[in-house]
């Protein structure tokens, strides 16, 4: 399964150093079963559109070089808030663009094996996933 999370006007000026980013997670339901690794990509577009419901949109957006794996613990239930390892080479990347500007959207992609479950913006937005972003300018 892939999964693609696109966060808006984001309050990020261009050139910023990027000193700690992460996606801070809702879980959504229990899952003790199997080991989880994901990675998780930043989409290569300085303003990223919106996704389309035409299949395999996200598996055509291209990808910034650099990566992050994530091994997540269990989710032992619901409403637990789980955050990823640290983004910032990502969304430096991404920032650091001749073309990006504060107010920008920014994409990601996560994809890998097991299973783990989280709140989406359209399933309950006081619970999707919030992108935290500390910078320098």
């Amino acid at each position: 399964q892939i999964v693609g999370l696109r966060f808006v006007n984001l309050d990020l000026p261009r050139d910023a150093r990027v000193t700690r980013a992460q996606i801070r997670f809702t879980s959504k339901g229990e899952f003790k079963g199997g080991p989880t690794m994901l990675i998780i990509l930043a989409m290569a577009a300085e303003n990223v559109p919106a996704f389309t419901p035409m299949a395999a949109d996200l598996a055509r957006r291209t990808m910034i070089q650099s990566q992050v794996t994530w091994q997540p613990q269990p989710w032992p239930r619901a409403g637990i808030e789980f955050k990823t390892p640290d983004l910032s080479r990502l969304v430096q990347e991404t920032v650091s663009g001749t073309s990006w500007q504060s107010g920008n959207a920014i994409g990601f992609m996560i994809a890998g094996t097991g299973k783990r479950s989280a709140y989406s913006f359209e399933g309950d937005p006081a619970r999707a996933a919030v992108l935290e972003i500390e910078y320098v300018q």
